[in-house]
């Protein structure tokens, strides 16, 4: 895993991620939250580097589902699972 997300961003009619807040993985050890508009979590993702939602439990933090990309009328969406719902849907990561 390249990336934990802890926390998302929609736009105001909550079809969209805006933004996600995104931790950099190296080794077994995930710090330095940066904030990722989409376009380029939908980028990464692309160019091969994986994400995952996360949620901090007992001071470390676990690792959720992997996001992917799911394109409906060549609209990408970023998605924990493979419903072909027109919308982004990183499950119930808390807002920022």
């Amino acid at each position: 895993m390249d990336y934990l997300v802890s926390a998302k961003r929609m736009n105001n009619l909550e079809t969209h991620i805006i933004a996600v807040k995104a931790m950099r993985v190296i080794g077994t050890v995930a710090n330095d939250p940066q904030i990722f508009d989409r376009q380029s979590v939908v980028d990464a993702i692309k160019r091969g580097s994986s994400f995952a939602t996360s949620k901090l439990v007992n001071n470390y933090w676990q690792i959720g589902a992997d996001i992917h990309i799911v394109t409906i009328n060549g609209v990408n969406y970023l998605r924990t699972d493979k419903n072909q719902t027109a919308r982004d849907n990183l499950g119930e990561l808390p807002e920022f």
